[in-house]
């Protein structure tokens, strides 16, 4: 063995090695950085599709929550109503969608549609869900809605 190969430095790596690797480090951590840069562009490109794919949908969506409101309206035996809701609930679901909209939230014109009542701006509260609201990667599809009363009173 080469007396220069066969000399180590201080953390027991023979020197020729060490220079290697001093060489190669740098090159290691940009590829790493470029790997990590392409994780977060698959994720965005990820989002973007199912973004895309959700557009495409939004037909088919609208239609299959018009159906389910108007199940929800109708007046006939319950577990037929119960397994017929429970299914269509599950459909949106299944495509990446949820419902929202409960009593007692406060009111968010973002998300919120106030058909009834009257508030102070900034101090309303949800008192009763007309039609629930649908959201879909954090995006609100359609606004729930609501009637809204003063934050402490009806």
């Amino acid at each position: 063995m080469n007396e220069d190969n066969s000399r180590e430095i201080g953390d027991g790596l023979p020197e020729a090695v060490r220079q290697e690797f001093d060489q190669v480090l740098p090159h290691i951590v940009t590829a790493l950085k470029r790997q990590d840069g392409v994780a977060e562009l698959r994720r965005r490109l990820d989002v973007a599709e199912k973004r895309l794919a959700e557009r495409e949908q939004r037909p088919l969506i609208a239609g299959l929550r018009r159906v389910l409101t108007q199940v929800r309206g109708l007046d006939f035996d319950p577990d037929p109503k119960e397994a017929i809701t429970m299914e269509l609930e599950r459909l949106l679901s299944g495509a990446g969608y949820q419902e929202f909209g409960e009593t007692g939230e406060p009111f968010d014109p973002g998300r919120h549609e106030a058909l009834a009542g009257e508030a102070s701006e900034g101090s309303a509260t949800v008192v009763a869900v007309l039609e629930p609201g649908l959201e879909t990667l954090g995006e609100t599809v359609v606004r729930a809605k609501v009637e809204v009363a003063s934050a402490g009173g009806a």
